[in-house]
């Protein structure tokens, strides 16, 4: 394309019966021109998704649309912050059943928050399981120095990149499910079949993922 496409989002909404306000609105693209525009009949523009980084972005619900590291770096900040308030119970003299699953519902629930659509590459997933290891020696009040392994650390939890692999394979299988029913599949198991990647190492996708999770070639 060349200069900017303006589209006009009034014929559109009004098939639907929606209606648009267009100072409380944003819009991110994907698969076309990032120079377009939309707007409404009256000429009023809508704003693009935009971070202060210039790259395009929405935080929706308290979880970023277009950036799983970001969102990570973010979670794990404010588990940490819902962990901390909590210091006094984990070195209380409870048992370690009570501790864990306090934890579980408070802090961990902070932290994986959304994570059902996270692409997480290998290096994330690793500082993930990190961060949920040092969280779960606060709990338990367990020093480093204890020499403790993972495995007697953890006892029958699963590690949190393994809590995050069944949540997304959840959340999948109902996109699947609801495909007669609801356009949510199309959008989440989508697969171009057009274009071709860029040399290099690109980002993975959420369907790549799933392929990686499943051992599939396809979300078919």
């Amino acid at each position: 394309m060349e200069g900017k496409k303006n589209l006009d989002l009034t014929s559109h909404r009004e098939g639907v019966g929606l209606g648009i306000n267009a100072k409380k609105t944003m819009f991110m693209s994907f698969n076309i021109d990032m120079e377009c525009q939309l707007s409404l009949v009256d000429g009023t523009g809508i704003k693009r998704a935009i971070t202060e980084a210039g790259k395009q972005d929405f935080k929706y619900l308290g979880a970023w649309i277009d950036n799983s590291a970001q969102d990570l770096r973010i979670r794990k900040a404010q588990a940490w912050s819902a962990l901390n308030k909590m210091d006094k119970l984990w070195k209380s003299n409870l048992s370690r059943n009570i501790k864990t699953t306090l934890f579980q519902v408070t802090a961990e629930k902070v932290l994986t928050y959304g994570s059902d659509t996270w692409t997480l590459n290998k290096n994330l997933n690793k500082s993930l399981d990190g961060s949920y290891t040092r969280m779960l020696r606060k709990v338990l009040d367990v020093s480093w120095k204890q020499h403790i392994t993972n495995k007697v650390l953890y006892g029958k939890l699963n590690s949190i990149s393994q809590v995050i692999r069944k949540r997304r394979l959840m959340y999948a299988g109902h996109s699947f499910r609801q495909k007669q029913l609801q356009p949510v599949s199309e959008l989440v198991l989508w697969e171009p079949n057009h274009g071709h990647r860029g040399k290099g190492c690109p980002k993975k996708t959420f369907v790549d993922i799933l392929k990686s999770d499943t051992g599939c070639k396809n979300t078919q």
